[in-house]
């Protein structure tokens, strides 16, 4: 989205083309914005304290209770230096320029406070970032608890024909937080999180805690200080096509009393410092694992997928492993384990089910197989003998063809 000052109306980028956004967006300016921003814009910020002024823009916009009640607000390209948080209305978008548009927080060391949250913490619904660039400044604020992106809601929206809308961030740049960068908590459900940039946080790239049914898609989640993205205490959440790399802990942790969920084709890259797993999964059930592709050229995964013996009903299919520094697979130590129609070298410890889904080939890739295993064949017509050709490779288990 921008402005364009010479014809003064707000475009939208929409069909390939840019044109005219149609609609009576609430106009803010930084400090340091274009003169001529500064002439097009309602608001007009001073540098200092800027969430006094963007929160004004936002409350105007709200509309349930605001003067303008266009349900929308644009920051200009320019800085924003704030202090407390900014709390977005429901039904509202804040959106930015693009990168250029910039919040960050000044010094506000030792202090609790997060830098963008829903303003309706009951029942939240239609709260829309996007566009933006948000920095929280770790490097002054060496102390107290700063997220980026704060969502909750005391009320899950619920599903079906009567479901509440969720919120939706996308394409934002959450970056030197000194917490979480996005942290989707407490019932914040129906919500897409989705082509961002979430870096250099000093705790989680991504969380997401006791919030069902969300979509954590396409983003670029890169050096965080310790998991990329973090499912906790919540179900039904889709975490896909996602870049997690060189996060200093685990890409991708599912825990927490976490049921049914999915983690489908994502790329880990260098996540762990050795003793970590790329994907772990404890005290969850019914959780899908599949189409990852997973690359080690450091040495800082101890495992490609990691299942605890707290994990139960885990299914894990069409994984890669590759890379340089590659030493195991899948450590399986759950209960109801599946591992279906792996590709390359995604082989590990455990006892769990190989099952041949789809006629895929199953081998051992020169993998040890510790303990017992079962392979299913699958695809078999009843009333025909299926036939299961098994390359034992170096096992040192029981193998059986059931």
């Amino acid at each position: 989205m921008t402005y364009d000052t010479t014809n003064k109306q707000l475009l939208t980028y929409a069909n390939g083309k840019w044109q005219a956004d149609r609609s009576d967006a609430v106009l803010v300016a930084a400090s340091n914005s274009s003169e001529a921003d500064k002439a097009a814009a309602d608001y007009v910020a001073t540098g200092s304290g800027d969430q006094t002024t963007i929160q004004s823009a936002l409350d105007s916009a709200d509309p349930s209770a605001g003067t303008r009640k266009s349900g929308k607000v644009l920051l200009f390209a320019g800085t924003y230096t704030v202090t407390d948080t900014i709390n977005i209305p429901d039904n509202t978008t804040l959106t930015g320029a693009g990168r250029g548009s910039l919040i960050q927080f000044g010094n506000i060391a030792g202090q609790n406070k997060n830098m963008i949250q829903n303003k309706n913490t009951t029942a939240s619904t239609g709260l829309v970032l996007r566009d933006i660039r948000l920095d929280g400044n770790k490097a002054t604020n060496t102390t107290g608890t700063q997220h980026g992106v704060y969502l909750l809601s005391s009320t899950f929206p619920g599903s079906g024909a009567g479901a509440r809308i969720g919120s939706v961030v996308q394409n934002v740049w959450v970056s030197n937080f000194r917490s979480n960068g996005i942290y989707v908590h407490n019932q914040s459900g129906n919500s897409n999180i989705s082509n961002n940039m979430v870096q250099d946080n000093a705790a989680i790239g991504i969380a997401v805690q006791s919030a069902h049914a969300n979509n954590v898609t396409n983003n670029y989640v890169v050096g965080n200080a310790t998991d990329g993205i973090w499912v906790s205490g919540s179900s039904y959440n889709v975490i896909s096509m996602n870049n997690v790399n060189s996060n200093t802990n685990r890409g991708i942790v599912v825990d927490g009393s976490a049921n049914s969920n999915t983690i489908n084709s994502n790329a880990l890259k260098d996540n762990g410092t050795g003793t970590e797993a790329s994907i772990l999964v404890l005290n969850a059930a019914t959780t899908l694992i599949s189409n990852n592709a997973i690359t080690d050229n450091t040495g800082a995964s101890a495992y490609a997928i990691d299942i605890d013996p707290t994990a139960t009903n885990v299914y894990i299919a069409n994984n890669s492993l590759v890379g340089t520094a590659v030493t195991n697979g899948v450590r399986d130590q759950g209960t109801n384990t599946t591992i279906g129609g792996q590709l390359n070298n995604v082989m590990g410890t455990g006892s769990y089910v190989i099952q041949n889904a789809g006629g895929v080939s199953i081998s051992s890739s020169n993998k040890a197989v510790s303990s017992a295993v079962s392979i299913q064949s699958g695809n078999s017509t009843a009333g025909t003998a299926a036939t299961v050709s098994i390359d034992t490779g170096t096992s040192t288990g029981v193998v059986q063809a059931i």
